[in-house]
């Protein structure tokens, strides 16, 4: 029962004992069979392209997962800021043509990204999840600032030496 789920979850939240320890698989979608639509660069634009991704994976579990994460692709704030990447053969790890911090000044153009603009998307994912999922907990995380900072906002050695 889909409820089964929410209350299950919702017991370990409470430390309470559940019926039985949750469980959950997550990950960045790469190419895969069962996800033959799926593009990395398209998901980054379209919430309902990153929704049809997650349920997907849901689909080929046969929804037996109790807790879905969600998480955004690791340089989705450096390619808002203006960073750029090579996406090919729809590979996570695309090649970063540039990045938009390349001095220690370049911190200061950075701005808060807005969750009814730039973030309008990934906000449009948790919609359409909550929505078609309902009885389904769903939790969604976002990489850390430093991850984003050393993985395409700027480069390790920028941030490393803009940390001193």
């Amino acid at each position: 029962m889909d409820s089964e789920r929410y209350e299950r979850v919702m017991a370990v939240i409470r430390r309470e004992q559940p019926d039985r320890v949750p469980w959950s698989i997550w990950g960045h979608f790469p190419a895969a069979n069962w996800l033959d639509y799926y593009s990395w660069e398209l998901a980054q634009r379209s919430g309902e392209e990153a929704a049809r991704a997650h349920i997907a994976l849901l689909r080929e579990l046969d929804y037996k997962m109790d807790l879905l994460k969600v998480t955004p692709y690791y340089r989705f704030m450096a390619m808002h800021w203006g960073s750029t990447f090579d996406f090919r053969d729809n590979d996570e790890e695309a090649e970063t043509l540039e990045t938009i911090v390349k001095k220690t000044e370049d911190w200061e153009k950075l701005w808060v990204l807005d969750p009814k603009k730039e973030l309008r998307e990934f906000v449009r994912t948790n919609e359409i999840l909550a929505r078609d999922l309902r009885t389904m907990p769903v939790i969604y995380t976002i990489p850390s600032p430093i991850i984003q900072a050393m993985n395409g906002v700027g480069t390790p050695e920028r941030v490393m030496e803009d940390m001193k």
